[in-house]
């Protein structure tokens, strides 16, 4: 699917360290360009890419926008037309604060006030550039007199060519119906794919959170390392041109799962205070000089 990203004046924070250059958008915090001497290990942000994004405070979409938690009632706005359902929270749609730059490293914060969703919160992301490794370290702190669910992913975009391939390990796949909402649990075992020729719009679980890319025809892998909640990866090849491997601690319509008292939602239940924490690690490597 493709998303409608805001086209405001960029005024992006870059990292860099060697020949690997990062660029982040305080707006939506999205990283818009991740490279190595012209090499792309992230789509830069384009027409079909809005950049590679944060999902808070909840991942892939709410039917309807509508849930209930804890008595209240709650309607998110479509945020996504012509979409119906709400999709990847609004932090990927809202300013961020830039807290510190410098060369290697970025804190950006985003305060949100209570209004459709209605918990007031703040999320933090610190980015870390190390030569050619970036760590993304994101928090978010229930600032609300009273708890609030909660769902964290990150939604990258990869470039695709046509002997890319992707290895990763995973238990078990979610089907989902025509709206990409779960529907069952199936036991299933992945050992790789190839985003070229494979077209997927998946969900798994039991993922151990580890996550290889190599494009041969560059010399060239990134390994993607999640620390928890990042329990469920959710892969995305639509085209020749990108595809999305996406971390992600909750299933499409978790809250609804939850408020009906499903075993496996992956919602979270932030506490009045409290903090939740999750890591992602991008670590690239080029094979030989020969890469272009």
């Amino acid at each position: 699917m493709e998303f409608n990203s805001h086209k405001e004046p960029r005024r992006e924070v870059e990292l860099f360290d060697g020949h690997t250059r990062v660029a982040i958008d305080p707006m939506g915090c999205r990283i818009v360009s991740y490279q190595t001497d012209g090499l792309p290990w992230l789509m830069s942000e384009d027409e079909s890419c809005p950049g590679t994004f944060p999902m808070i405070p909840f991942a892939s979409r709410i039917r309807a926008g509508r849930f209930s938690f804890d008595g209240r009632k709650v309607k998110l706005l479509a945020n996504n037309l012509p979409e119906v359902h709400a999709i990847h929270g609004h932090a990927w749609q809202s300013e961020w604060e830039v807290l510190h730059s410098s060369p290697h490293s970025a804190a950006l914060v985003y305060r949100h006030a209570p209004n459709d969703w209605p918990w007031q919160y703040h999320a933090e992301a610190v980015f870390a550039l190390r030569g050619m490794q970036l760590d993304i370290q994101v928090s978010v702190t229930n600032d609300h007199g009273h708890r609030m669910p909660l769902g964290i992913g990150w939604h990258p975009y990869f470039p695709v060519t046509s002997l890319c391939s992707v290895t990763t390990a995973v238990t078990h796949q979610w089907l989902l119906d025509d709206e990409l909402f779960p529907l069952r649990k199936a036991a299933f075992r992945l050992a790789g794919f190839k985003p070229g020729r494979e077209r997927l719009d998946t969900v798994f679980a039991g993922w151990d959170r580890r996550l290889i890319i190599r494009w041969p025809e560059k010399s060239a892998t990134l390994s993607m390392q999640a620390s928890s909640p990042y329990d469920y990866l959710v892969f995305y090849s639509p085209n020749d041109e990108f595809f999305c491997a996406e971390p992600v601690s909750n299933l499409p319509d978790a809250f609804n799962a939850y408020a009906g008292g499903a075993d496996e939602s992956g919602t979270r239940v932030l506490e009045p205070g409290a903090t939740a924490r999750a890591s992602l690690s991008l670590i690239p490597e080029i094979e030989s000089e020969s890469a272009s």
